[in-house]
């Protein structure tokens, strides 16, 4: 119970830091910002408490803020392709699409079996108007993951753009 252990210990970075956690996913992310951010003030090297507050602020679209807790959290933790990933949402949902591409070629570069890696690779490639290159990620995340409907749709919608339109009915038929 995070109350208690905050009781006993108000200075316990860890304790805010899940807590903020768990609000997050319990969609209440007023508080988890506020925990985060006790988290951070007390342990500011706490990589974790930056890259949730920055999936936090995403939430009320507050994008630049979102993209610098990111950055920190990669400063702190450079090998964690999941803040990579992160900032490259916050980059895609701005519209930032010189950014975003570097942040998923790290984010694969560091974790290549991640098929949700190749998927956000491929939505910016995608948004950058260049579906050869993002059909490469969606058949990549295919072949790691070949049970999720989402990337066939998503690869379906890249083969129309280039007008294979019988492999595009095929994937969406999947």
């Amino acid at each position: 119970d995070f109350d208690a252990a905050l009781k006993i210990d108000p200075n316990f970075a860890l304790a805010y830091n899940d807590r903020g956690a768990a609000y997050l996913k319990h969609d209440e992310p007023s508080k988890a910002i506020d925990d985060l951010s006790k988290a951070i003030k007390l342990a500011p090297t706490l990589s974790t408490a930056y890259s949730t507050r920055g999936s936090a602020y995403m939430v009320f679209g507050e994008y630049d803020r979102m993209i610098s807790d990111y950055t920190r959290a990669i400063g702190l933790e450079p090998n964690n392709a999941g803040n990579y990933i992160g900032r490259a949402r916050g980059h895609l949902i701005k519209g930032d699409l010189e950014q975003a591409p570097d942040d998923c070629n790290s984010a694969v570069n560091l974790d290549p079996e991640v098929e949700d890696y190749h998927v956000m690779r491929g939505w910016v490639y995608s948004f950058m108007g260049d579906p050869s290159r993002a059909l490469l990620d969606f058949d990549e995340a295919i072949e790691l993951k070949p049970d999720n409907a989402m990337t066939y749709v998503e690869r379906g919608l890249q083969l129309m753009q280039m007008s294979y339109f019988p492999r595009a009915a095929a994937d969406f038929d999947k």
